[in-house]
């Protein structure tokens, strides 16, 4: 039985005075159905494991709290962070380094994303800061344990405030640090640390916000910083730098 039965799937048979058409025929439409199955099972919901530890950070942090506003359709700020070449480009972010990476501080201090956004958890933090304090590669394997979570106590939450922690945290790393920090800072100013801030005369002159560089070129019409596309420093932002520098600028 099973002899004519695999003849006829080979070489098709007679019935009634019929030929019926070879079964064999039907094996391509037979895998195909199998192939759109797991398409199909995709489609579903059934999510590809990330094979790498960028893959997992994209799938876990970047994709649900970034790419809203971050993509090719609506590239804001200019960046796409869909896929890796935004970072490949440096896409405000320092390897090795998260601490001293603009994204990663935005990200901390609340400042992204925008609006209603829903802010990054403490776990979120922990596994973006770990893969950028690692090198932020595109091919390294995911880790084997989870990164801890970035525990920010509540005295450190950001507060606007006139001393130069609180302008450090939430105006110079979110809006400066891309282009004055490093070996080649912008303008050879460096604004990583107070000390490197005060390295270059009337860039802040203490009691003297009118004679501070700094200050100044947060408000002039031309030249303005930061430049486009990174967001102006507002007006109350300049107050409180103008109100730290009339205190004394401290390092407080």
């Amino acid at each position: 039985m099973a002899t004519a039965f695999l003849g006829a799937i080979v070489g098709g048979r007679h019935v009634n005075g019929t030929h019926k058409k070879p079964l064999l025929l039907l094996l391509p439409v037979l895998l195909l159905s199998g192939c759109n199955y797991e398409r199909i099972k995709n489609l579903s919901g059934e999510v590809e494991v990330p094979k790498t530890w960028f893959a997992v950070v994209q799938a876990k942090v970047l994709g649900p709290k970034c790419v809203g506003c971050h993509n090719p359709q609506k590239p804001s700020a200019d960046l796409d962070l869909t896929e890796y070449n935004a970072f490949a480009n440096g896409a405000k972010i320092e390897k090795g380094n998260a601490e001293g990476s603009q994204l990663y501080q935005s990200v901390k201090t609340g400042r992204m994303p925008k609006g209603k956004g829903e802010k990054l958890t403490q776990e979120e933090l922990g596994m973006l800061k770990a893969w950028i304090d690692a090198g932020a590669s595109a091919t390294a394997p995911p880790p084997e344990k989870p990164a801890p979570p970035v525990i920010i106590p509540p005295e450190e939450l950001p507060v606007l405030a006139p001393n130069y922690k609180a302008i450090k945290k939430l105006i110079i790393d979110t809006r400066c640090l891309g282009c004055h920090s490093g070996k080649e800072p912008a303008g050879k100013l460096n604004l990583s640390s107070y000390k490197l801030m005060f390295a270059n005369s009337g860039v802040v002159t203490p009691f003297e916000p009118l004679d501070s560089s700094f200050l100044q070129k947060l408000s002039a019409f031309e030249g303005l910083m930061p430049p486009p596309p990174r967001p102006p420093v507002t007006e109350a932002e300049q107050s409180t730098i103008k109100a730290w520098i009339e205190a004394g600028a401290l390092n407080n």
